[in-house]
């Protein structure tokens, strides 16, 4: 037999304790066949809970109005066109359907501009533009009282009569057009040598990234009547369009390092939605003037109980917060005022603009 010091015997304890303190240490294998299934039981538990935890946040969030304009952009939609003039081009368009001389004479005389018109566009050829008495106010009397850098930000180009006028002054344009009519306005920026002045999207701007698709009047022309509706379930695949936001225009500003814009938009009953998704721009860069069509938004208040009227009001809302008031789309907006109290009586065409425009 053998007979241990004292020393011996310590040691051992000392080997035995450290054997014992590395395994509690080491990682446990909790899928192994000799886990307690007690062990096994709470492990599952814990992972729904904390699952479920998950799904309650993420529903209560989608209850959430401000979701829309807080959630992370969709920036795809838009880097994806920034580069647009890289783009080949229909040159059909540009052979047979550049020829219209745009009169532009009354807010950039001694300069000219080739309109790309399609087929059936009868008011625009026989009076040599669209929507002329607007874009004088614009061009005459809001453009003098922004920088000579503030940018043009054109929602809904349509076949880009303003974005071509705005370019030609040397403003830099920012255009979004989601229809078929994007081709014509891409045609109009090569033929009259402005591609360097426009970044043209083909998007649509709502108040979130959702699926939308295109839709066109049962009855009448076509031209200029085309909507973007939502389509919540992304169903309908062959007729989807591009969708973002204006708050995605913020980085290229910040790049640019553009600190003023005015704006135009005319997007068929679309407009609340489009300036609601750009409440941060609006925050950010200083945006004087806000040219809008408002007749077919204003409508959504007679539709009691709808999202639609909800996102109305809180768009009118937002405008009163950011300090806007509203006038007729006139050359004495200056001296009217439309009120905001009863909006039933507004003209079709409104001019948003800060009280500390002028």
């Amino acid at each position: 037999m053998r007979f241990y010091t004292n020393s011996k015997i310590a040691n051992i304890i000392l080997f035995l304790t450290l054997l014992f303190s590395l395994y509690k240490l080491a990682p446990k294998d909790f899928s192994s066949k000799n886990e307690p299934v007690k062990r096994r039981f709470n492990v599952a538990q814990s992972n729904r809970e904390a699952t479920a935890k998950l799904d309650l946040v993420e529903k209560e969030l989608s209850k959430s109005s401000d979701l829309a304009v807080l959630q992370q952009p969709n920036v795809e939609a838009i880097e994806e066109l920034q580069w647009w003039q890289n783009m080949t081009f229909d040159p059909e368009i540009v052979t047979k359907h550049c020829h219209y001389n745009l009169d532009i004479r009354h807010w950039a005389p001694g300069k000219n501009l080739k309109a790309c018109c399609p087929p059936n566009t009868s008011t625009l050829i026989r009076s040599g533009n669209w929507e002329g008495n607007l874009q004088s106010i614009v061009f005459n009397s809001l453009f003098p009282l922004v920088s000579p850098n503030a940018a043009f930000i054109d929602i809904g180009g349509l076949i880009g009569v303003y974005t071509l006028s705005a370019a030609r002054l040397g403003r830099k344009v920012f255009t979004f057009e989601p229809f078929w009519t994007f081709e014509y306005i891409k045609s109009a920026l090569i033929v009259n040598g402005l591609t360097d002045k426009v970044y043209l999207y083909k998007v649509a701007l709502l108040d979130s990234t959702h699926c939308a698709i295109l839709t066109t009047p049962d009855k009448g022309p076509e031209f200029g009547r085309m909507v973007v509706k939502e389509d919540r379930n992304c169903s309908n695949l062959h007729k989807q369009v591009k969708v973002a936001i204006l708050d995605q225009l913020l980085p290229t500003f910040r790049r640019e390092k553009i600190q003023q814009a005015v704006i135009k938009i005319d997007i068929e009953g679309s407009e609340a939605k489009a300036i609601l998704g750009g409440s941060k721009l609006l925050q950010e860069i200083d945006i004087p003037f806000i040219q809008m069509e408002v007749d077919k938004t204003l409508k959504k208040l007679n539709e009691n109980g709808t999202q639609e009227k909800k996102l109305v009001e809180k768009f009118l809302e937002m405008m009163k917060q950011l300090n806007y008031v509203a006038s007729p789309m006139s050359k004495d907006w200056k001296t009217k005022r439309l009120n905001m109290e009863d909006v039933s009586h507004w003209p079709a065409d409104v001019l948003w603009h800060k009280k500390s425009a002028f």
